[in-house]
């Protein structure tokens, strides 16, 4: 994990100085080492956190001419197989990263396909004069951009980044706040700042430096049929594509460790990383009042596994959610993002990576546990051919089941945020045309577009790079993913389950009673935070009173009955209070 930036087009090396800017501000996400290369066309800089072969692997990383040189964010998992398909060329360090230059050489723009892992990167050559940005598949590792002129990008790991570069302007997407209040998360591919964009997950941006020409281009797509499986099998495939992507993600040079939330997700990924290393520490949780922390204890005690408890001290909760909204750069609703901010601190002080159950619920249709209105809309599912593999229909539009589902993170209505000030977006906006199964399916497919990397991928990368933490994902491993995503229906949900490949799998590996249960979710009891005195003194500051710089964003007459309601918008709006205050004007650095 590090934090990249950089500039590249004709006369790029007039920005030096702006990428120093960008890399100040960056500092957290790779305290370890600075790099910065400078050419005629290019600025490419980095903060490294060294994970892989800490002494040699610094960035950025150059071919042995000095004619291509890359930076990445990232962990390329396998990195090793990857040297052998390439003939084991000669690299200079051990680093994962070392691959990405070869890589280049041999698939030019293509090269995300061929990289394994996650990853946000750019490369420069400056023989061809072309350049490269490229995210994973899923947004894991976050990448944002802008083009101060034509043919000239300037990128970041981080929104913040590109603002103190004085490359963008401090101005405000008003129609972003309104989607933020409306889901709580900026969508995947926007950004909150006018003129600043996030690459899309699975997308790959290509300059061409001479003729000033900037392309994007989707470089993943989920597969687009689906296999026959019985549940047995779905079960044993998973399983086993779950151990080959922890075994790999526990590769590391540094102390490793593992996310214990008690629930289905982190317990498997707990007890399959126990069986590589075992006494291997994990990490969990309490909220007073609101925890799975007896879960988390029930499979420590089955898996061999060291557990560490972080206690959330709710009375310095106040401090903890100014010095935690600091990190997102972005209006940020989720209300689990103090907790995994908290965690991550807690964690940094005993290890530099750990291993999350992220990506599952996404993959094999763990949302449906609240969302089952929307399975119904449509009726029940088809049956599974038995022999060969089938493709979705093709309607022209989305299925009533997308766009039932559309609807279920919608926390504030159009005229709330009329009453605001703000265009009034609802759910019937949303593009539903290219989720068409009429199935679950369309749920997994439309979460691993909008709510994993606007959301769920945001918290964690946020959350851990404030502290310098490196978050691994192993259910989000290509291989693993693109299996989840070819298994039917009937191996992801029934009438009373979901996850039921996973489930199946684990069910004589997890504590009696783990499997079979309601999924509970990490998420914070906000109605009660909203009692703490500090809380209220948060709210009285940045809401309740009209002379808070909230309002140079909104309508204060919108604001006091959605504060009044309480609840999730409520919270929403005291992040982007939160998020403003720290935002609004340059840091003093």
């Amino acid at each position: 994990m590090c934090g990249i930036a950089g500039v590249v087009g004709q006369g790029a090396h007039r920005y030096r100085h702006q990428v120093e800017r960008m890399l100040d501000a960056l500092e957290h996400r790779g305290p370890d080492q600075r790099g910065l290369i400078e050419r005629a066309d290019a600025v490419l800089g980095c903060q490294r956190l060294a994970i892989m072969d800490p002494e040699h692997g610094r960035q950025p990383i150059g071919s042995a001419d000095q004619q291509v040189w890359a930076v990445g964010n990232g962990e390329i998992y396998g990195h090793r197989e990857v040297r052998r398909a390439l003939g084991d060329p000669v690299l200079p360090s051990g680093s994962d990263m070392e691959v990405v230059v070869p890589l280049w050489r041999r698939h030019g723009f293509d090269l995300a396909a061929h990289l394994p892992g996650t990853f946000a990167l750019a490369v420069y050559d400056e023989r061809s004069g072309r350049a490269l940005l490229a995210r994973d598949a899923f947004g894991e590792r976050p990448l944002y951009w802008t083009e101060p002129a034509p043919g000239l990008i300037a990128f970041a790991s981080e929104p913040r980044a590109l603002l103190e570069s004085g490359l963008v302007l401090r101005a405000v997407d008003r129609a972003v706040v309104a989607e933020v209040l409306r889901t709580g998360y900026v969508p995947n591919g926007s950004c909150v700042w006018q003129g600043m964009r996030s690459l899309p997950a699975g997308r790959v941006l290509e300059v061409d430096v001479g003729r000033a020409s900037v392309v994007e281009r989707r470089w993943w797509h989920p597969p687009e049929r689906q296999f026959d499986f019985t549940l047995a099998e779905a079960a044993d495939a998973v399983a086993t594509e779950l151990d080959r992507s922890v075994a790999e993600q526990l590769e590391a040079d540094q102390p490793v460790g593992v996310l214990l939330s008690g629930g289905l997700d982190s317990s498997a990924v707990t007890v399959t990383a126990a069986q590589h290393r075992p006494g291997i520490t994990a990490f969990s949780c309490e909220v007073p009042l609101d925890s799975e922390l007896d879960w988390a204890k029930a499979v420590a005690a089955v898996s061999n596994v060291d557990l560490q408890v972080c206690h959330v001290d709710e009375g310095a909760l106040g401090e903890d959610l100014l010095a935690a909204s600091r990190s997102w750069g972005e209006p940020f609703g989720d209300s689990s993002a103090v907790l995994t901010w908290l965690l991550s601190r807690f964690v940094r002080e005993r290890v530099s990576v750990v291993l999350t159950g992220d990506g599952a619920d996404e993959l094999l249709g763990g949302y449906a546990v609240w969302a089952r209105d929307a399975l119904r809309a449509s009726g029940p599912p088809p049956p599974a051919p038995r022999r060969l593999p089938w493709r979705r229909a093709a309607p022209p539009v989305g299925s009533a089941v997308a766009r039932a589902y559309a609807s279920y993170r919608n926390y504030v209505s159009p005229a709330e945020l009329a009453s605001l000030g703000l265009p009034p977006r609802s759910a019937d906006d949303i593009d539903v045309s290219a989720y068409r199964w009429g199935t679950v399916e369309d749920l997994c497919r439309f979460d691993l577009d909008a709510y994993l990397p606007g959301d769920i991928l945001v918290k964690t990368d946020r959350a851990s790079m404030a502290h310098g933490l490196e978050v691994r994902a192993p259910f989000l491993d290509r291989r693993l993913a693109e299996l989840c995503l070819t298994l039917p229906p009937h191996c992801k949900v029934d009438d009373r389950h979901e996850k039921l490949a996973l489930r199946t799998a684990f069910s004589t590996r997890l504590p009696e009673g783990l499997i079979d249960r309601r999924k509970q979710g990490f998420g914070a009891p906000m109605d009660r935070w909203f009692q703490l005195p500090d809380v209220d003194a948060l709210v009285g500051d940045l809401i309740r009173d009209r002379r808070s710089p909230l309002y140079e964003l909104i309508d204060p007459a919108g604001a006091k009955p959605i504060l009044a309601a309480g609840g999730q918008p409520a919270w929403t709006l005291l992040m982007v209070a939160l998020w403003w205050q720290h935002h609004r004007e340059p840091s003093s650095s």
